[in-house]
């Protein structure tokens, strides 16, 4: 057990430039059939938090609720706070204000699924409250060197500081970060596990979605079917239907998916109410609803997103690799 609050922070309802999924943010993208969100929140609840808030706009608060409940996530032992937030940017000192406990407070950024090591910053911050920490990680990308805060965890003293701090000021590990550091108090960087899943761009849902595909894969064996058209480990829901198709794990389909005369591989994600016609999807998200039929070339590392339509036209292309938007319909030439 960890005796700490954990705040998500759920972002701004608008999802960020070069993200695929134009009516779906960050926090709320499928991976393995889950919101990302519940990911983190299950996390959490694995370490042994006391107590797991999420943090954003009032007006996503609904959908937020509907998103943990279809994830299995009692949706009422999450506290849901927007202290005024708009676009996801929170007011740090109300909050703070709120938040303020004997044992430190954990803030986890927008589509973030913190590793076990978490655990062990909060347990340096509670050895020496006067300290807090910040879990940031270094990447480069088409511009250069990056850095990301991933998390801040928080000693009694700064939570202090902090709800006196600039009205100006956001909740956030970087609006907590200067904050502290105007206030002279003492901050320590964490460099998190490779175990720490950070979802910005098209690319890292695909990762994190192998990454608990795999995890799902080492888990329970009673969970996978045992069918002649099923090879590996495979969650596949009770009313998804198989017609003359194959599909090898690890993957996991949803309720209500339908599968006819078609290969789904490794590390895919069907969602529900999903419908595969004659092609082949392998290493690939595809979110709810969505239509694939009468594809000639593989489709293999794309995200398709809710409700989209991928067809095919009869001068297909040499090879495939797409990230389709939700309600998309494309004719592929």
């Amino acid at each position: 057990m960890v005796s700490a609050t954990a705040v998500v922070l759920l972002g701004s309802p608008t999802p960020p430039l070069r993200w695929p999924l134009r009516k779906t943010p960050p926090a709320l993208a499928p991976i393995a059939n889950r919101a990302v969100l519940a990911h983190q929140v299950e996390a959490l609840q694995r370490l042994g938090f006391e107590r797991v808030a999420v943090a954003g706009d009032e007006a996503q608060a609904e959908r937020v609720q509907g998103v943990l409940a279809s994830a299995n996530v009692d949706p009422e032992s999450i506290l849901y706070l927007s202290l005024g937030a708009i676009s996801g940017r929170i007011p740090l000192a109300p909050a703070a204000s709120l938040l303020s406990a004997d044992a430190p407070l954990v803030l986890l950024e927008s589509a973030v699924v913190p590793g076990p090591d978490l655990a062990e910053v909060v347990e340096q911050v509670r050895g020496d409250p006067a300290r807090s920490a910040v879990v940031t990680l270094h990447t480069d990308d088409d511009i250069g060197p990056k850095v990301r805060m991933l998390a801040a965890v928080i000693g009694r003293p700064a939570l202090v500081a902090l709800a006196e701090a600039d009205p100006s000021a956001v909740l956030s590990s970087g609006g907590i970060r200067e904050t502290l550091r105007s206030e002279g108090l003492r901050l320590f960087e964490w460099a998190p596990s490779r175990s720490w899943l950070n979802i910005e761009r098209a690319e890292n849902l695909l990762e994190a979605n192998r990454a608990l595909l795999d995890v799902i894969a080492s888990g329970d064996p009673r969970a996978f079917v045992k069918r002649n058209d099923v090879r590996g480990p495979v969650i596949l829901d009770d009313t998804a239907t198989l017609d003359y198709s194959t599909v090898r794990g690890p993957a996991i389909i949803g309720a209500g998916a339908f599968i006819a005369d078609s290969y789904v591989g490794p590390y895919t994600s069907i969602g529900e109410g999903v419908v595969i016609e004659a092609s082949e999807v392998e290493s690939s998200i595809v979110g709810a609803n969505a239509i694939i039929r009468d594809l000639s070339v593989r489709l293999e590392d794309s995200v398709i997103g809710s409700g989209a339509v991928v067809t095919n036209d009869p001068h297909v292309p040499h090879a495939l690799r797409a990230t389709v938007g939700e309600d998309a319909r494309i004719s592929l030439s």
